[in-house]
């Protein structure tokens, strides 16, 4: 019995080590963090699609003016499809930090890494992405 014991717990601390972390930044932090997988939480100051059809979140200023921006390629847009109601909202988006043109940025690729984050200790997942109830 204490041989199971052990094995289960050798089991469960290596499953907790090979977990990854993820720090939780704010905009204005996550240029230091690049090549880092995190969690930036901010306001959505500009949502915008590109004539390709590409999504681009800004947060801390509308482009050109941003701090850091978040890029949906035009091949996974479809899964965003009300984007344009994240402007003015607090968003969770975790992916890992880019510098391009001198501004931090991350790509995401699905409503999951970008969480509404609505009253305290609640969240919702990405504009348009609800699920209806199940009865």
């Amino acid at each position: 019995m204490k041989n199971i014991a052990f094995r289960l717990f050798v089991c469960l601390s290596l499953a907790c080590i090979s977990l990854p972390l993820v720090h939780a930044v704010t905009p204005e932090e996550a240029a230091a963090k690049e090549g880092q997988y995190v969690t930036v939480t901010g306001v959505v100051s500009g949502a915008n699609k590109s004539k390709s059809g590409a999504i681009y979140l800004n947060f801390g200023g509308d482009f050109p003016n941003h701090i850091f921006s978040v890029f949906i390629h035009r091949a996974n847009a479809e899964a965003f499809p009300e984007f344009e109601v994240m402007k003015g909202k607090t968003y969770a988006v975790t992916g890992t930090i880019q510098m391009r043109d001198g501004r931090a940025n991350m790509e995401i690729k699905s409503p999951e890494q970008a969480v509404l984050v609505a009253d305290a200790g609640t969240e919702k997942p990405a504009a348009g992405t609800e699920k209806p109830a199940v009865k």
